[in-house]
């Protein structure tokens, strides 16, 4: 039946401008952005796991690729881009804070608890693979959420302002995604 309804819904958004004019549309298609390009999230998607089956250490795109995963609601696909992004870049606190957020809402607690400790444990060498601005907000908020929901009541709580932003990559150092290309020609942009 979904397919039926999906299938006369797309020939109405074909058939409809030339007839007369169309009523807004239940179907909407979604692009995103991958390499500079705009493309449909399932030609994105097919780069991607094209782009990891060949080399299976990109971080970078392991991270795209959870994001759209997470974006078209694949929970179980989404954890596992994440958790070999983890792999691919175990530095990357952004990753690891995206991977125990998902652990979190999954009611892995105890996992996703133990994910940020070891992300604070390794706080002088956080990296980021993707642009994010609220990290420290979003950090404490987490680790302290699951630090009372777990009862570790003897750790001290986590206050944004002590989490310091890792130093800016400059324009000709090598890029974080670990693709051993300069920033600029790489991440930047």
């Amino acid at each position: 039946m979904a397919t039926i309804a999906l299938s006369a819904e797309l020939m109405l958004m074909t058939a409809a401008p030339k007839i007369q004019p169309q009523q807004p549309s239940r179907v909407s298609f979604v692009e995103c952005q991958i390499d500079g390009g705009v493309m449909s999230l399932a030609a994105g998607l097919a780069k991607l796991r094209d782009r990891v089956s060949r080399v299976p250490n990109d971080a970078r795109a392991w991270f795209q690729m959870g994001n759209l995963l997470s974006y078209i609601n694949r929970p179980k696909a989404t954890v596992h881009a994440f958790r070999q992004t983890v792999l691919a870049a175990p530095q990357a606190v952004d990753a690891k804070l995206t991977l125990a957020r998902l652990l979190a809402s999954g009611e892995a607690d105890e996992e996703a608890f133990t994910i940020l400790t070891d992300a604070l444990d390794h706080s002088a060498q956080w990296k980021f693979i993707a642009p994010y601005p609220d990290y420290g907000q979003e950090f404490a908020g987490l680790y302290n959420y699951l630090r009372r929901r777990l009862g570790k009541d003897n750790l001290p709580a986590l206050h944004p302002a002590s989490l310091t932003s890792p130093r800016k990559t400059g324009r000709n150092d090598p890029c974080p995604c670990g693709s051993g290309k300069k920033y600029k020609k790489c991440c930047s942009g």
